[in-house]
């Protein structure tokens, strides 16, 4: 070709080749939803490119609240495996349960009654966990936040935590447990910060509560 011109710039072409990719990986995202649907109990699914490395692609199985039994997620891959996808390698896995384990020193502007104490305890555990079970899979959790619900939320008025060095002590300490919904746990390992960030797979849900009143 001796003369004549582009019909198209360098840099447009690029930018129409991405736009297709994303359209490419839109249709596969929605063809492997459908089909995991397809399997009793499941209620979403959430795709996380390259979970396993280039051309792979991390399915998590979304059950009930998050959770997904070892059954739940070979069905999903049967289907997934029933999909002729060319390039990309989809694998079904389970999210990841965060369990939170809290120690919280307990200030209150009356003295309790052991039963009044019980009905407050009780309280306090149904309020966390809905609070841990409302954050979103792959959210952040601020411990800051679930102080101002506990003591907007229960009957009792509380100052949680213990003042030192001037400085509000929210709670006493907070443990971390990670594992699968349906497997063993890892160690606990201590929060030293008032807020995490979780990874895309993860969910919160909550542990154990120690209290401690003064």
């Amino acid at each position: 070709v001796l003369n004549g011109r582009s019909q198209e710039a360098d840099t447009a072409y690029r930018f129409r080749l991405t736009k297709n990719y994303d359209r490419i990986a839109s249709r596969n995202d929605t063809k492997i939803l459908l089909n995991a649907l397809q399997v009793p109990g499941v209620i979403n699914l959430k795709m996380i490119p390259g979970y396993y490395g280039i051309g792979t692609s991390a399915a998590v199985v979304l059950g009930a609240d998050y959770e997904a039994s070892n059954a739940l997620v070979a069905g999903v891959q049967a289907q997934l495996n029933a999909l002729s996808i060319p390039g990309l390698n989809v694998v079904a896995v389970s999210a990841i349960k965060v369990q939170v384990d809290f120690e919280l020193l307990i200030g209150t502007t009356k003295s309790l009654t052991t039963t009044a104490q019980r009905q407050f305890e009780t309280e306090v555990r149904r309020i966390t966990k809905a609070f841990l079970r409302s954050i979103q899979i792959g959210g952040t959790l601020s411990l800051t936040e679930l102080e101002t619900a506990l003591k907007e939320r229960t009957n009792v008025s509380i100052r949680i935590g213990r003042r030192q060095g001037g400085v509000q002590k929210v709670f006493k300490k907070v443990y971390l447990r990670r594992g699968s919904a349906t497997g063993l746990s890892s160690e606990r390992e201590q929060l030293i910060v008032n807020s995490l960030s979780l990874e895309a797979s993860e969910f919160l849900d909550l542990g154990t509560i120690d209290f401690s009143y003064e």
